[in-house]
């Protein structure tokens, strides 16, 4: 099924010239202008050629594989490195990771940076490892269990563009034109449906595990947890509105004279809430001043501008008095 979603997908929309980039994505930041999926598709093609000129034996697959028993004795390069080798006895396998990786990093190098396309797929390959090897350690796979392949982190950039191009058409089954969201839900609910039956096969939680990280990855770049104003809104909520002292003036010369001390009585200061159009004026100012702050006076109204002038003269003239 997901071999279908994918090639679909390749029938769907690549051939459009609207989608093949044309920037050149690394410059800024001092990676190749190839950027990052190119030298790794092509890096994953060329370890795969090598395992099938030194089969059976294949060293490749046995440095670098996910066997979680090495990796508890020291050998924690394969958390990442087993993303690199593959089956070599199932070409379709290398087939579809690096197809699903070429087509999905380069739509997404067109659209973030190099780096993050590296990240995303990077950590979505190391988180998988680490769920791989738990369940292992933890006994909800046998003993011995391997791993290899690229389809944590081909899954990460499938759900990332998934993410930022939900409405993207592709060809389900070669036929059925359906959004890319529709198509990604699919394949993650039907990696779910396998690994909550157990024992598949397939490392489907490498696949979960890739999707969990893409979407971290999403959500953590826009996502703003503290807002502007947020912490002044909270402290007035907890603490109430503004107070203020006020005295009498007369109030304030009868305790300057000794002898009207010792008549009258220690008079306790009194707080008092400020008046409800005051504090309206002033949240109004303080919000009128944080737009500022951020977006810089273009971005303020002309009531907001007029509110500003007349609230400057009015302290202007408090202060004169």
């Amino acid at each position: 099924m997901c071999a279908t979603i994918y090639l679909g997908y390749l029938m769907g929309i690549y051939d459009r010239d609207y989608y093949r980039p044309q920037l050149r994505w690394g410059e800024r930041i001092g990676l190749p202008k190839s950027g990052f999926i190119k030298p790794l598709v092509f890096a994953l093609a060329g370890v795969f050629f090598l395992q099938v000129l030194t089969s059976p034996r294949d060293p490749f697959s046995f440095i670098l594989s996910l066997d979680p028993s090495k990796v508890r004795d020291g050998e924690i390069w394969r958390l990442v490195s087993y993303g690199f080798v593959h089956n070599t006895k199932d070409p379709l396998h290398i087939l579809m990771n690096g197809l699903v990786i070429w087509f999905f990093g380069i739509m997404l190098e067109g659209e973030i940076s190099p780096t993050k396309v590296a990240k995303i797929f990077l950590s979505a390959t190391l988180c998988g490892g680490l769920v791989f090897c738990a369940l292992v350690w933890l006994g909800f796979r046998p003993t011995p269990s391997l791993c290899v392949g690229a389809s944590g982190g081909a899954t990460a950039l499938m759900v990332t563009a998934a993410w930022r191009n939900p409405k993207l058409s592709i060809l389900l089954f070669f036929v059925l034109p359906v959004p890319l969201w529709f198509a990604t839900v699919l394949f993650v609910a039907f990696d779910l449906f396998l690994f909550l039956q157990g024992n598949s096969i397939v490392a489907v939680e490498v696949h979960l595990a890739g999707a969990a990280v893409a979407t971290f990855w999403v959500w953590s770049s826009h996502a703003n947890p503290f807002p502007p104003g947020y912490f002044r809104n909270l402290k007035r909520s907890v603490v109430g509105p503004k107070l203020r002292l006020f005295q009498n003036e007369g109030e304030n010369k009868k305790k300057t004279d000794p002898q009207s001390k010792k008549a009258q009585p220690k008079k306790v200061p009194i707080l008092i809430a400020a008046k409800s159009s005051s504090r309206k004026s002033e949240n109004e100012m303080d919000r009128i001043l944080e737009k500022i702050s951020f977006s810089g006076m273009q971005s303020l109204t002309d009531e907001e501008k007029r509110f500003l002038l007349s609230e400057s003269a009015r302290l202007k003239s408090e202060r004169g008095n």
